[in-house]
């Protein structure tokens, strides 16, 4: 995993153009309708100087709305005054005391490097990265999804770990963070994000998946939609599917008998951050595989 993060974006013609930024001045309201308005999950924070300050994802402003929420025996009305809190006031899921977990990084470092040190870092759930340059300031971000692709373009990254099957390398049956389809959602989410993980499976009364909550549930979430946190999460995820018309599948799945490279070929067909391994001799999740988990086969 030597290449460069410089010919890694060329590799995967990642090109940034307009690039969404926002404000340390921002409130947390108005980030959730720039990201909604943009269809994205995350933005880099920049200074009106132009000084990267970081990036905040939509999983940190609900964070802090849940918080809050919790603060005030759970009542909706009582959370305003976080709606209005600017960005740069805000503490990040894992680490109270730091606004912005993301840090940025220059071109000329590798991607092993970047996967070690940024993506995998202990105690710190981060999916983007910065790319930054003294002149330009932020001139792409480097994501785990982008790093999965480059690994099912070259293969060869992953020497013979491809061809073994989510059990052969430890993926399953492992334990699993689970919630009842029944659980309210703002429950859920708590329980996610506390954990330190990107995705909670959803199952029914005999243990059997119903779907899985995720941040891509966040995508185009607004102060309107804080409401539906109250909802049932088997609803919510059901609902949110609607919304963001991603069809009518709650999960996408593997068996324990898939590869490795089977698997990262669902991630990249299918655009999404986790896979669900279902052991058919009970019909029951057995494991989760994530793009973090793809990253640290990659340079185990």
């Amino acid at each position: 995993m030597e290449i460069s993060i410089h010919d890694l974006l060329d590799v995967l013609g990642k090109r940034v153009t307009n690039m969404v930024v926002l404000e340390p001045t921002e409130t947390v309201v108005g980030a959730l309708a720039t990201l909604s308005d943009s269809r994205i999950l995350s933005a880099p924070v920049v200074s009106s100087t132009k000084k990267w300050l970081g990036i905040v994802d939509v999983r940190d402003l609900l964070y802090n709305v849940v918080k809050a929420y919790g603060e005030n025996g759970n009542d909706w009305p009582k959370y305003s005054t976080i709606l209005n809190a600017p960005l740069q006031d805000l503490s990040g899921p894992g680490n109270p005391d730091v606004s912005f977990l993301a840090q940025g990084m220059g071109t000329n470092q590798t991607l092993g490097w970047v996967i070690k040190e940024k993506f995998l870092k202990q105690n710190c759930l981060c999916h983007r990265v910065a790319i930054n340059d003294c002149d330009s300031g932020v001139v792409n971000i480097l994501s785990q999804t982008d790093v999965v692709k480059y690994i099912h373009k070259t293969p060869k990254t992953l020497g013979d770990k491809g061809q073994k099957t989510v059990v052969e390398l430890g993926l399953a049956p492992t334990a699993i963070l689970s919630v009842s389809a029944d659980t309210p959602t703002v429950t859920a989410f708590d329980k996610l994000i506390g954990a330190a993980t990107s995705l909670i499976v959803v199952v029914d009364s005999e243990g059997k998946l119903v779907g899985d909550l995720s941040n891509a549930h966040l995508r185009g979430f607004t102060e309107a939609s804080l409401p539906q946190l109250e909802t049932s999460v088997g609803d919510f995820i059901t609902a949110r599917r609607k919304i963001l018309s991603s069809g009518t599948v709650l999960a996408h799945t593997c068996s324990t008998t898939d590869t490795l490279s089977t698997v990262i070929g669902m991630m990249v067909e299918n655009k999404v951050h986790s896979v669900i391994i279902i052991d058919k001799a009970t019909d029951k999740p057995a494991g989760v595989v994530t793009l973090s988990d793809v990253l640290a086969l990659a340079v185990a």
